[in-house]
């Protein structure tokens, strides 16, 4: 269905998207005919420089703090697991061994 509900939405926007195309290249001439005019000082191209060495500093610093915390997390997942797995594990080797236990004094009898 979600496939379907795509479809028919690409489909509605369809006749917008040359339009949109349209006024995305015309934005992008004027800002080309503009810096072709106005070109940036070298102390401007340093700022803007530095504005996206911080851009990309912050992104990194970002990435590895949302990487830690999905190991953590991860981490976190499989302790609860292995936690789950061994009290299933146990509770599943309670009647068996009341079962064996009931065997064997039954034997002894």
């Amino acid at each position: 269905m979600e496939i379907l509900n795509s479809y028919l939405e690409y489909r509605s926007n369809k006749p917008k998207y040359a339009k949109w195309k349209q006024q995305r290249n015309e934005r992008a001439a004027k800002k080309e005919l503009y810096f072709k005019n106005n070109p940036l000082s070298e102390a401007e191209k340093q700022k803007h420089l530095q504005k996206a060495k911080a851009v990309l500093d912050a992104v990194d610093t970002m990435d590895e703090y949302s990487q830690v915390k999905a190991e953590n997390a991860e981490i976190a997942v499989e302790a609860l697991q292995q936690t789950a797995i061994s009290i299933i594990s146990l509770a599943a080797a309670v009647p068996f061994l009341l079962f064996a236990k009931s065997k064997k004094g039954a034997a002894s009898s």
